[in-house]
C-alpha cells in the first residue's frame, strides 16, 4: 500500500504472498501507476525489504536496488524495543 498524504491518493496491491520478488516489483509498478513522482518509501524491517541491521557486509536487497534505480529513498521504521 502507498498513500500520498497531500492528495490522499492510495495505491494498493493485494498479493497472496509477501516475498522478496513481490516486494521488489512494488516500487516499479507504483512509479508507473501514480501521476506524480515518488520520493520516499517507508517500510518495516521485514526480510523482504532489507538485510538485517547487524550484517553490514551483505549484498544489496532487490527492493533497495529497484528503489535506487527509480530514485526513491527507502526508509525503515524503527524496530520495536522491549
Amino acid at each position: 500500500m502507498a498513500i500520498d498524504l497531500l492528495s490522499k491518493l492510495a495505491y494498493v496491491e493485494v498479493r497472496a504472498r509477501a516475498g522478496k520478488m513481490v516486494a521488489a516489483q512494488f516500487p516499479s509498478t507504483l512509479v508507473a501507476s501514480v501521476p506524480f513522482a515518488t520520493h520516499t518509501i517507508l517500510t518495516d524491517t521485514g526480510i523482504q525489504f532489507t538485510n538485517r541491521q547487524q550484517v553490514i557486509s551483505t549484498f544489496e536487497r532487490m527492493f533497495d536496488r529497484v528503489c535506487r534505480e527509480n530514485e526513491i529513498d527507502h526508509r525503515l521504521t524503527k524496530v520495536p524495543r522491549p
